[in-house]
């Protein structure tokens, strides 16, 4: 990814997080609701078709349990955090399976 564009990198972004949202298993609704965001908003974010602010992106992190270097494409490795701080690793196809 050390190539990709602004708008790749934006599109990259948003697709990660829209895909640990549903991983997590919360709608749109849900994520907005606790972040206090609009939900267009998210959907922007998610469509990499609008920046992150920095506060907003950190709160995603915490309630996602996500490794912000997967969510900004540093990393293929799709890494959870569970309650412990444990890391558990899966890996995530090009496609988006997992």
């Amino acid at each position: 990814m050390a190539t990709a564009t602004g708008e790749e990198r934006l599109a990259l972004v948003g697709s990660r997080l829209k895909q640990a949202r549903r991983f997590r298993g919360l709608t749109s609704a849900d994520v907005a609701d606790r972040l206090g965001i609009a939900r267009s908003s998210l959907s922007l974010y998610e469509a990499g078709r609008r920046d992150v602010r920095l506060t907003v992106l950190l709160a995603m992190i915490d309630l996602y349990q996500v490794d912000v270097n997967y969510l900004l494409g540093f990393t293929d490795e799709f890494a959870l955090f569970a309650p412990r701080r444990q890391v558990a690793y899966r890996y995530v196809y090009d496609d988006g399976r997992m």
